[in-house]
């Protein structure tokens, strides 16, 4: 240590203490204090909806990455810290990195409690597909906002090897029930927004391993069902004709009943199976919803518990009912049956389970099926009676077969003959979901003796060559029911729209139907816009003739058609319109996008520089899926955010936002969904430093002083640096709160008189650190310059330049 008297002539009457660098702290007590605690981070959680160490990760589904900070020794009242993530793709810094917390800074907590979810920070990120993510995280890095510790050797620590796997997105199509048992003209519709995207399919986007679903409403803005809804096997058998009539065939369909369903919450064709339905009741539908695709996908009902913390990353379930992000451990799987919506997340086996499912396999969409004529057959199995009622029997002549069952595994049997041989055997499991559970069956009424079912039979022949058909009791072997075929298939004639009709407005599609052999008909209408996609209009009509809404349908274009399909119960006749014209001459402008906001929901807050997902579904009954730059994100403050149906942004201003999604088709027809939230100010870790000011003065010699770090508010430090200065010499910083400028060894001394003088030395590369001093205590404002021995100078001594420090309250 140097003797401050070592400096020839220095002023000492001109301060009230001379202090030691070792006593720095008597100066800055507090930061002594605050150096006894010491911040590191504990291990990381990367999850997206529940995660156990070893749960597989999804590219493009929201993630949430949970470290929880954890400390040594005593935080000093008051302390709050954060931390941010940079994000390495492939060994790159991804080029929005890095991340800030979503819910920073936060006092470290004394416990880690996985079910609150301030218990850690929390970042967000939307993951790329790669196997080599890294994420390396910094803990109270340095900055203006950096606080007081110990140690800050062990602030930095990394995740990596983590991979994100593709997944395809699948296709569900929801189908509006209008439920009219007893007939009438008043439609009884579930509320659109209940089905609606961001509403319908919340638990569903919540729950399963893809970032993004097709869900959409069907062309066909809803299906008239008259039959009871007792039971849901009759209307899942229609349902799944209709999208075995569909081209290209969705992977899903979904029927949603107005209100709540008698006994039970929902239904799905089997397990697994492509269709479901389910009640609108506010407290259960999302979750039944959920459900019934979980049966769907091959889970039967269970018991489990999800005994481990999830988490809804986007808060999906914020809306209706306002479900915490957090999902606590004690909360039901989603396949246990008569649950509240409240009352369920996803156990971890079951969401590995999801993961393994066909419909995200990213090679589907490689290998799609060709279609070609087929035969469909629908009906019902009554297990009580040993019965089968055939509903739906007709060639179409696009189908997709179905997939069936081995025959050892079959509980029915279809059977297809050609002039005595046999062409087609399919093995069909026909167990509804209420098989799998007697006492609960996602419902508490009784056990429900029917099951539906609707196949695409793939016939070594020409399915119109078939004439005999069986199903067959696969245990038994009796034969449950027969159809063999008449004499004459039906004669049909198509009556209007004639040739040159222009494809708009309400048309009247009429048709002329007989049967030489007195076979009741029954006749199904589809549309095909393109002469490529085709929708099922009507089915299982007794009618000649349909009203066709166009202006409710994709836009007609040059070979599109109308189709009329009669059924004698096996052998079938169709026809199409022909020469149709399109609605103003040369092309429909067609319908105006349907376009829906996920998330964020209304009223949310975030903090400045969180990552907020922008989530949109817009879908399009001309160009169907929209995605890409047909999207577009603005702000009210910002203007242009983001493309995409799924994006993030963390550069949105301090402010109340409405943010408007904006979906645009190939015919330039628009529509737009807003949201409005709010970003709150906070302080950031990180980032450039808060520097005091300079006011010049500097000289005899070369040396800069500087004061950097935070503002010097409270609980706030900052660094004071000598540098360029005399390498290993005395050196001593005068500090007061006069601005007196007064000329001393060939310079000028500004602190004059100075109440304060540090005394210590430069180390080998003439630089002087004192780290860590805090802030607050003002407001007070104060001077400093330092002066260090160099005989090279011309009186021996070298004077910095002056700073003004302004210490804030």
């Amino acid at each position: 240590m140097h003797d401050p008297n070592l400096l020839p002539a220095f002023p000492l009457r001109w301060c009230s203490a001379v202090i030691g660098v070792a006593s720095v702290g008597l100066l800055f007590s507090s930061g002594v204090q605050a150096q006894a605690v010491d911040y590191f981070l504990g291990s990381k959680t990367v999850i997206q909806a529940v995660q156990t160490g070893s749960t597989p990760l999804s590219a493009g589904k929201a993630t949430m990455v949970r470290a929880p900070v954890r400390f040594t020794g005593t935080v000093p009242p008051g302390t709050v810290v954060d931390a941010l993530m940079r994000v390495f793709i492939n060994g790159v810094e991804a080029p929005y990195s890095p991340l800030y917390s979503d819910n920073g800074p936060l006092p470290p907590p004394a416990f880690i409690d996985p079910e609150v979810e301030n218990s850690t920070l929390n970042f967000l990120l939307l993951p790329p597909q790669s196997n080599n993510v890294e994420l390396r995280f910094e803990l109270n890095p340095p900055g203006p906002n950096q606080v007081p510790e110990s140690n800050y050797a062990n602030n930095n620590s990394v995740v990596s090897g983590l991979s994100f796997q593709c997944r395809r997105v699948p296709e569900i199509v929801y189908v509006p029930i209008d439920y009219q048992p007893g007939g009438g003209p008043v439609p009884n519709l579930p509320p659109a927004e209940m089905m609606a995207p961001g509403n319908g399919d919340n638990f569903l986007a919540a729950i399963y391993p893809v970032g993004d679903w097709n869900y959409h409403r069907s062309v066909v803005p809803s299906k008239l069902w008259t039959q009871s809804l007792s039971s849901g096997s009759a209307l899942l058998a229609a349902l799944i004709t209709d999208q075995n009539l569909m081209f290209p065939k969705p992977d899903l369909i979904y029927g949603w009943a107005p209100g709540p369903l008698p006994g039970y919450n929902g239904q799905a064709a089997g397990i697994p199976a492509t269709a479901g339905m389910g009640n609108t009741e506010e407290i259960r539908y999302q979750r039944t919803f959920a459900h019934e695709i979980g049966h769907c996908h091959g889970l039967q009902h269970n018991s489990v518990t999800m005994s481990t913390v999830g988490v809804d990353v986007e808060s999906h379930l914020n809306t209706p009912l306002q479900l915490p992000t957090i999902k606590t451990s004690s909360l039901k799987d989603v396949m246990v049956a008569g649950l509240l919506t409240p009352e369920a997340f996803v156990g971890p086996d079951q969401y590995v389970f999801f993961t393994q499912n066909a419909w995200y396999s990213c090679a589907a969409a490689d290998s799609e099926p060709v279609p070609d004529a087929a035969l469909l057959v629908a009906g019902l199995w009554n297990r009580a009676a040993g019965s089968v009622e055939l509903t739906d029997v007709l060639v179409t002549p696009d189908g997709i077969p179905t997939a069936t069952v081995p025959l050892a595994e079959a509980d029915l049997v279809l059977r297809a003959w050609s002039n005595g041989a046999l062409v087609a055997e399919a093995g069909l499991n026909a167990r509804n979901t209420h098989d799998q559970c007697p006492a609960c069956s996602d419902s508490q009424g009784q056990v429900d003796p029917l099951h539906g079912f609707s196949v695409v039979v793939d016939t070594a022949v020409d399915p119109t060559r078939i004439d005999k058909l069986a199903f067959v009791d696969a245990v038994s072997g009796r034969v449950l029911v027969e159809k063999t075929a008449s004499a004459h298939a039906p004669q049909l004639e198509l009556l209007s729209p004639a040739a040159g009709t222009a494809a708009s407005g309400v048309q009247t599609l009429a048709w002329r139907a007989g049967d030489l052999d007195g076979d009741a008909l029954q006749f199904y209408v589809r549309y095909s816009a393109d002469g490529v996609r085709v929708v099922p209009l009507h089915t299982q009509l007794t009618a000649t003739s349909v009203a066709i809404d166009f202006g409710a349908l994709p836009a007609f274009q040059p070979g599109g058609w109308l189709e009329v399909i009669a059924s004698d119960g096996l052998l079938s006749q169709r026809v199409r319109t022909s020469g149709l014209a399109v609605a103003g001459g040369d092309g429909g402008v067609g319908n105006v996008p349907f376009v829906y906001i996920t998330t964020p929901d209304a009223g949310m807050s975030y903090p400045r520089k969180a990552n907020v997902i922008l989530h949109g579904n817009a879908w399009d009954l001309e160009d169907q899926m929209l995605s890409g730059l047909s999207l577009t994100w603005t702000s009210n403050l910002d203007g242009p955010v983001a493309t995409g149906r799924l994006a993030r942004t963390s550069n949105l201003s301090v402010g109340t936002h409405v943010l408007t999604l904006r979906a645009t088709d190939s015919n330039g027809q628009f529509a737009l969904d807003t949201t409005t939230i709010t970003i709150t100010d906070r302080d950031l870790p990180g980032g450039a430093p808060i520097c005091q000011t300079v006011l010049g003065f500097g000289g005899p010699g070369s040396s800069a002083l500087s004061f950097c770090g935070g503002d010097l508010s409270s609980g706030t430090i900052a660094t004071l640096s000598l540098s360029g200065a005399k390498a290993s010499a005395p050196a001593w910083i005068a500090i007061g709160p006069a601005n007196t400028p007064t000329p001393l060894f060939g310079g000028t001394l500004v602190p004059v008189p100075f109440t304060t003088l540090l005394y210590g030395s430069t180390n080998a590369s003439g630089a002087w650190t004192l780290a860590n001093i805090p802030g607050g205590g003002g407001p007070l404002t104060l001077y400093a310059q330092a002066a260090y021995l160099d005989a090279s100078l011309v009186q021996g001594v070298g004077l910095s330049n002056a700073l003004r420090v302004d210490f804030l309250p």
